[in-house]
């Protein structure tokens, strides 16, 4: 009964509006995302391997004698579809890691991600997640740190009046999607009144800090650090 319980968890979480799915006519036919709802699908892989395997049994046992050989070579086809499976997952890559390397799940390095890592000394960081790519895992930052769009009304409040809510910011101007750079002006002379240019990345993902704090400490990079995400191939944010 174990192997049943992500169907359960998935109906009542989906019931009760705890997670999040794809419906039709919400994305375009050719969004990437549409794959998002493929998770629910691979979470009943073993429950439905198990039962299909004792619903064989049953057919086995139920079958009259003289149709056993049949119930056998039966056996003999599924092992031979499994052994097929294998190899065309073999021949095309396994997909998790095609997809954490090629893919939608792959980030890229983020030197903004090194430079918290060796200066970051406290302080909540407000991003766009979904477009900055960087959430503050590498560099040490908890997710109480961060502010982002699930983060209610420390989210609106920060966009409105950051110097006052937040002592760093992760912003893209150049990025039509980021909605930190819809609302705050890095150009404007509030806010680099307030905020001092800390570093840029090559495809404009910027990061400022809050004036008048302590000055920043500088630590050593670890070698993960150093050489994690080199595997990924792209090279765009959001």
């Amino acid at each position: 009964m174990m192997f049943l319980v992500p169907f359960v968890f998935y109906v009542l979480t989906m019931y009760s509006g705890q997670v999040g799915i794809y419906v039709p006519g919400a994305d375009p036919l050719n969004d990437p995302n549409h794959l998002f709802n493929v998770r629910f699908g691979s979470a009943m892989v073993a429950s439905v391997a198990v039962c299909m395997a004792i619903l064989a049994g049953y057919v086995r046992q139920a079958l009259p004698r003289r149709w056993r050989p049949v119930g056998r070579v039966g056996q003999m086809a599924v092992a031979l579809v499994i052994v097929a499976q294998a190899v065309l997952i073999v021949a095309g890559g396994i997909i998790t890691l095609e997809d954490g390397i090629y893919g939608g799940s792959c980030a890229f390095p983020h030197p903004i991600n090194v430079y918290l890592a060796q200066h970051y000394n406290g302080g909540r960081v407000l991003e766009n997640t979904f477009t900055s790519n960087i959430d503050g895992a590498d560099a040490g930052l908890l997710l109480k740190d961060i502010v982002y769009d699930g983060s209610d009304n420390l989210w609106a409040k920060a966009l409105k009046n950051p110097e006052a809510m937040v002592d760093w910011v992760i912003v893209d101007p150049g990025n039509a999607k980021d909605i930190v750079a819809q609302h705050i002006d890095v150009n404007s002379p509030q806010f680099q009144q307030n905020f001092t240019l800390a570093y840029k990345e090559h495809y404009g993902l910027r990061l400022y800090h809050r004036n008048g704090l302590p000055p920043l400490p500088t630590r050593p990079i670890s070698p993960y650090l150093a050489s994690a995400h080199s595997l990924c191939k792209t090279g765009t944010t959001g």
